[in-house]
């Protein structure tokens, strides 16, 4: 109950507008599947499944590794399910590319 709420408090708080950003992007190779993959990923977040969500974020990043709302995303999820080393990784390389971010900035 509590990864639950947790997840679903991080992913309001932080990721969400993240989520914005990231469907006015530019047409790129295989853009239906990341983008379902990057909604599933959002869906296991709010849900509390975040092994699941670090699966398909993954997955997504393997796409577009150049998506910095799937590194953030994925970085939270990391963050909740403790491991914090893969977090603080993934939030650092997020912030590299965007240094202006609330979760990175939150979580850094």
């Amino acid at each position: 109950m509590f990864k639950a709420l947790l997840g679903f408090l991080l992913f309001s708080l932080l990721a969400a507008p993240l989520s914005r950003s990231f469907c006015q992007q530019t047409d790129s190779p295989n853009q239906d599947e990341w983008t379902a993959l990057f909604r599933s990923a959002q869906q296991d977040m709010q849900a509390g499944r975040f092994a699941s969500a670090i699966e398909n974020f993954n997955k997504v990043l393997r796409l577009r590794p150049d998506l910095v709302a799937a590194r953030v995303n994925l970085g939270l999820a990391y963050h909740a399910v403790g491991d914090y080393q893969l977090a603080v990784a993934d939030l650092r390389q997020a912030d590299e590319e965007n240094p202006h971010l609330l979760a990175t900035n939150l979580f850094l």
